[in-house]
């Protein structure tokens, strides 16, 4: 069955249009702020378009203007997708392959770190009090990590904006991010 969200602005559900174009339904309407999403999309898919739609919305259900809240709305998607990504990282250790494809798409892990979760760690060869702070350090850090990619290509998105030089991030392979290298 198709499921339709809709958006609190149609500049919001172009993005997630854009992001997520091989999961549309056929009859989803661009001229709209309903999203039509396939009955065959992921389960993560519809969950992530549930997210940035109710960040587009106030606590009341109504609309916000594109330049309300800007700030709140991102923390609140930003939050939930980390909670998200969390979940998908358990979930793809433990051999989830949907769970490993919402971790690519949706948190910006590359092929290295999701091979890296999938290897299997034998649990007897630590005490499961150290094996799981092992597995919550490498979650903190493969998170850190898409924040961080993030927040270089924001930095050179706005150094485009305004003709200025991109930068080149040592901390990320000194590669000069923008929004084109990451995936939302």
């Amino acid at each position: 069955m198709t499921e339709r969200v809709e958006f609190g602005s149609k500049a919001a559900a172009d993005s997630f249009r854009e992001e997520h174009e091989s999961y549309l339904c056929s009859d989803d309407d661009r001229r709209l702020l309903t999203v039509a999403i396939s009955s065959s999309a992921p389960e993560w898919v519809i969950e992530d378009a549930t997210i940035e739609a109710a960040a587009g919305r106030d606590e009341h259900g109504d609309r916000l203007d594109d330049e309300q809240d800007v700030d709140g709305q991102l923390a609140a998607v930003e939050g939930a997708r980390n909670e998200q990504c969390g979940q998908a990282r358990d979930y793809c250790e433990d051999g989830e392959d949907d769970a490993c494809e919402f971790l690519k798409e949706a948190c910006g892990f590359d092929d290295d770190e999701i091979a890296t979760l999938q290897e299997v760690d034998d649990p007897d060869d630590l005490p499961g009090e150290i094996y799981g702070a092992l597995r919550q350090l490498w979650l903190r850090y493969q998170i850190g990590i898409a924040d961080a990619k993030e927040a270089a290509a924001a930095i050179n998105e706005i150094h485009i904006e305004s003709g200025r030089s991109l930068v080149e991030f040592e901390e990320l392979g000194d590669r000069e991010l923008t929004e084109t290298d990451i995936d939302w």
